[in-house]
């Protein structure tokens, strides 16, 4: 059995896929030369293998955004996400102007992460998907085992947690993520199982 593991990235997915890879779980690429990590839509999944199972990865997405921005790959990794609203380069190139084109644009959600996160939760893919939150992890265990069917080593995942740079900016992020959030909560069990 493999596991995928897809998300915005920028949400310690890497550190997580490092953590199943240390479980002896095949995992897909953790550098993305497959293109499955940070997968805008299911329907770009070519995968005919039955054995497969799918972890949607996300954290707090301002804080992924930051991280991107952080390590100087916004824009590029905007485009893996859809970039759904056809943002320039000068739109992202830095968070600054980033934060400017959100609040001009009525809070939306201009990087896409809300976007990948529907497809994949309103997806129709015969491959159990288990939505997960990073900072869940520990207190998911069981699930998590049941899911990978392996009792996984957790004393491996020893992970502390980034503060955010800009908390008010991560308030202006609060109320369009919250529903998402929500939802995710609300189906990642169910998903696990269909």
């Amino acid at each position: 059995m493999k596991i995928l593991v897809v998300g915005s990235g920028g949400n310690g997915q890497s550190y997580f896929m490092k953590f199943l890879r240390k479980n002896k779980i095949e995992i897909n690429d953790e550098h993305d030369r497959d293109n499955i990590k940070h997968l805008s839509s299911p329907k770009f999944l070519n995968i005919t293998d039955k054995k497969i199972r799918i972890i949607f990865l996300y954290n707090h997405p301002y804080m992924a955004i930051q991280s991107h921005f952080r390590r100087d790959w916004g824009y590029k990794q905007l485009t893996k996400l859809g970039n759904p609203y056809n943002l320039q380069l000068d739109d992202v190139e830095n968070i600054n102007t980033f934060n400017q084109k959100f609040l001009q644009q009525k809070k939306k959600d201009l990087y896409g992460i809300e976007d990948q996160f529907y497809n994949w939760l309103n997806s129709d893919l015969q491959f159990p998907i288990y939505f997960l939150n990073f900072n869940d992890i520990i207190n998911e265990k069981k699930n998590i085992n049941k899911f990978v069917k392996k009792e996984l080593n957790y004393s491996l995942f020893n992970y502390s947690s980034r503060n955010s740079r800009n908390n008010n900016s991560l308030k202006l992020y609060e109320k369009i993520y919250a529903k998402m959030n929500k939802k995710s909560k609300k189906n990642n069990i169910k998903m696990m199982y269909t």
